[in-house]
């Protein structure tokens, strides 16, 4: 790769790091590319033949409009744009959002594929662009929980988009760190702590549900076999899972936390506090690694604010 002359005058490590980011770079935008020709083809064949939405095999999306014939879904969209209208999300957001709701009516008969479709049945952001809702969540969520739980992974992509390339902040960080900061930035901008506590209470006996249905669906009657797989099933979840149990805080510690930063909304001088723990966080001890020329020069190398916090200036509510 030919690079500009200010990288090949970089440390080996640090020009190895931006080489990897420039390649990740076109990955991103081919994909990008990729995936709207297909959403656009699916929306398309579905609004010629709305039937094909529940007749389909493989996985698909289809962008949510403003004028969405389903009710639910336009109230949804609705509630998706004006979390995007609050001052912290449009401080740290990076990129122009989508929402689409994922379809996926294959028939899960490997535990592989199963445990792949099961990781999917949830709210999903990816590129920082694209939010998907999986279509099963429609039946079981509200609008309002809907809304919680986008504005939970709002969080996380606000703090992914600038810890990208914070090397302090990577290093530091603790996992249920992540978790209890989009939680945090959830009840700030849904303002609705008791909903986003209902969603994960339903998202667990949902997949909970998925599961016993899929041990039942491949029960032989012999009770040797049965145990036999579920004891191979159980094995092979617990490694795809590990990472998730690590991540996420204890269930009652974290309805507490929430629930503390709901009583924080109140008061209008908690809230800044709130506001103002949240942005610190967000911030980090954020360390610039690029030179100032560089963004216009190659505006594409940066997918996160470089932000100078002495003359960086708090958001007031």
């Amino acid at each position: 790769m030919d690079l500009p002359k200010f990288l090949k005058r970089e440390s080996p490590e640090l020009r190895e790091m931006k080489e990897r980011e420039l390649l990740r770079m076109k990955e991103r935008r081919a994909y990008s590319a990729s995936f709207r020709n297909n959403a656009e083809h699916y929306n398309t064949l579905c609004n010629e033949n709305p039937d094909l939405i529940k007749t389909l095999k493989e996985p698909f999306y289809l962008e949510i409009k403003d004028n969405d014939r389903n009710p639910k879904l336009a109230e949804i969209k609705s509630a998706f744009d004006a979390l995007l209208e609050h001052p912290l999300v449009k401080k740290f957001k990076r990129n122009k959002m989508r929402l689409y709701v994922y379809h996926d009516n294959s028939d899960a008969i490997t535990v592989n594929a199963f445990l792949k479709k099961l990781d999917r049945s949830t709210i999903r952001i990816w590129n920082g662009k694209y939010v998907a809702i999986a279509s099963e969540l429609l039946d079981i969520l509200t609008a309002d929980e809907i809304k919680s739980g986008l504005a939970h992974e709002l969080g996380h992509q606000l703090r992914s988009d600038h810890h990208a390339r914070n090397i302090d902040s990577r290093k530091d960080s603790n996992p249920q760190d992540k978790e209890k900061c989009a939680d945090k930035i959830s009840v700030l901008i849904s303002r609705d702590p008791e909903t986003l506590i209902s969603v994960f209470d339903k998202l667990k006996k949902y997949g909970q549900q998925k599961i016993d249905d899929f041990l039942s669906s491949h029960s032989t009657g012999d009770p040797g076999k049965d145990a036999q797989f579920k004891e191979s099933f159980e094995r092979a979840l617990s490694v795809y899972c590990r990472k998730y149990h690590l991540e996420h805080p204890e269930k009652q510690i974290r309805n507490k936390l929430i629930r503390e930063a709901g009583e924080r909304l109140i008061n209008p001088e908690s809230e800044r506090e709130l506001l103002a723990e949240i942005e610190s966080e967000l911030l980090g001890r954020h360390t610039k690694i690029f030179p100032n020329h560089v963004k216009t020069e190659y505006p594409g190398l940066f997918t996160t604010k470089h932000i100078n916090r002495k003359t960086d200036t708090p958001l007031e509510i």
